[in-house]
């Protein structure tokens, strides 16, 4: 095809305005020929014609009546299909650094003063906030909720300062509505 923009019921311009002739395939993308009688009857469509309004108008008439997938648009399956955020990841680490994790493991020495619990969000679709929820054995002892952007990834964290209490820990992650999304273990000597 010519070299100008798809058309969709989004855009009412046209890059070809002032060119003439048209460019070829042009009547290809919008169902018919820019020299069709039918369409072009008016004297302002005949020979010589200012192509720059002849666009405009084609451009302003197509808006509304042209779907994108009938200009051979599609959305792409991202925007068509909504879809749950999911935590990629969930870790319990010794801190945090450019964004990422470090010295995760399940077990940490009583000497440890603070862990981190890391997890990163993928496919947000909206603003929501996640629940950090620490537990010492089966007693809860914090949590904290922080905020999360609608996007496609978002990294996040909290922390706990362990005053050398030995044990098994555990951290749930929650949605907004209670959800337990992922849950991180491990373990204080």
């Amino acid at each position: 095809m010519g070299n100008f923009p798809k058309l969709s019921a989004y855009s009412c311009t046209i890059a070809f305005l002032g060119e003439d002739p048209i460019p070829t395939g042009f009547e290809k993308q919008i169902g018919f020929s820019y020299n069709d009688p039918k369409v072009f009857a008016s004297p302002i469509f005949r020979k010589g014609a200012n192509v720059g309004v002849l666009a405009a108008l084609i451009s302003c008439a197509l808006v509304g009546v042209l779907s994108p997938p009938a200009a051979g648009q599609e959305k792409p399956k991202a925007e068509a299909e909504a879809k749950e955020m999911t935590l990629a990841r969930a870790v319990v680490g010794t801190g945090v650094e450019n964004m990422e994790p470090v010295g995760a493991a399940e077990t940490f020495p009583a000497s440890t003063e603070k862990v981190f619990c890391f997890v990163e969000a993928n496919n947000i679709p909206n603003d929501v906030e996640l629940s950090f929820v620490w537990f010492q054995g089966d007693k809860e002892v914090r949590k904290s909720n922080v905020p999360v952007k609608a996007g496609p990834k978002w990294r996040t964290w909290t922390n706990k300062n362990l005053m050398g209490q030995k044990g098994d820990w555990k951290v749930e992650v929650k949605d907004g509505e209670g959800k337990v999304l992922k849950e991180v273990k491990f373990k204080v000597e």
